[in-house]
């Protein structure tokens, strides 16, 4: 990180705060398009089998996104 000569104020720390609720936001919804996609996916599983794998490995990868940013920010925020 940068290091600055002058502390931060509490209105930059509050700035930093809210982009990490926008950033947790958008990471659960890219968890719930992941799950949408994946619950989809296997629902055409009878009819449309191979052709679905691109959306089931789609589905997963969001779900797997969605969780390892959703992780870094928690990391970022001193929960974990």
């Amino acid at each position: 990180m940068w290091q600055t000569s002058r502390p931060a104020t509490s209105g930059e720390r509050r700035d930093r705060r809210n982009v990490l609720v926008v950033r947790a936001v958008l990471s659960f919804a890219i968890l719930l398009c992941g799950i949408v996609i994946l619950a989809r996916m296997m629902q055409a599983l009878p009819e449309g089998g191979f052709k679905i794998i691109p959306g089931v490995v789609l589905g997963a990868a969001m779900i797997a996104l969605g969780v390892h940013r959703l992780s870094l920010i928690l990391r970022a925020r001193g929960m974990t």
